[in-house]
């Protein structure tokens, strides 16, 4: 809905303020842009439809580079990105998870737009990936404003969140904590005021 709102609403302004202009060069100047929004809501368009073709609802060996990929590229349009440092480190042939990919996709992104929450004034968002023995570690660090320990430790609580008016539902983490459990696995929270967050996502591996 981001992704498609901002472009739709530059478009409205754009088209706003060629109401009533009689310039011919306005005109040419605003096509470039309306037509720059208009392939961007295509791309975002495509990206969604290709991510939806390749997932069910059924368990499988769930490959983590690909999910952290998909992951990273549904919120990259977002534009509190533009004043973020992404590191990424998760090899290709990693071994992969059981669980329901588009799951992993939703947890990763939730803990993705909760780093760029705590990152308004940039920073570094790292997404790092390993194997520990027959499991599989994945790993979403900010360099962002971290939370107190009495927000720590309801950070899990469903219904509890600190975005106030901002539209937050106390559900994301709660949620992910729950699908990351499901499949006998845990997440774990570490935060410092001042120094940022980190969210440790431990899976059960795959058969490959």
């Amino acid at each position: 809905a981001h992704d498609i709102g901002n472009p739709l609403a530059s478009l409205s302004s754009e088209l706003e303020l060629l109401e009533g202009e009689t310039d011919v060069s306005a005109f040419k100047s605003s096509n470039v842009v309306l037509r720059t929004h208009v392939q961007r809501i295509g791309r975002t368009l495509r990206e969604f439809v290709d991510f939806a073709r390749r997932r069910g609802e059924d368990q499988s060996d769930v490959c983590v580079a690909t999910a952290v990929a998909d992951s990273l590229r549904l919120v990259m349009h977002d534009p509190r990105m533009r004043a973020v440092s992404l590191v990424s480190d998760v090899p290709s042939d990693l071994r992969s998870v059981k669980m329901v990919e588009d799951h992993l996709v939703m947890v990763l992104v939730n803990l993705l737009l909760n780093a760029l929450d705590a990152l308004a004034a940039g920073g570094t968002l790292e997404v790092r990936a390993a194997a520990r023995g027959d499991r599989v570690v994945i790993a979403v660090r900010d360099t962002g404003h971290g939370m107190p320990p009495d927000v720590l430790e309801h950070a899990l609580d469903p219904l509890f969140t600190t975005k106030g008016d901002r539209g937050g539902t106390g559900l994301g983490l709660a949620v992910s904590d729950g699908v990351v459990r499901a499949v006998g696995g845990e997440l774990r929270i570490e935060s410092a005021l001042g120094i940022g967050t980190t969210v440790t996502i431990t899976l059960p591996g795959g058969s490959s």
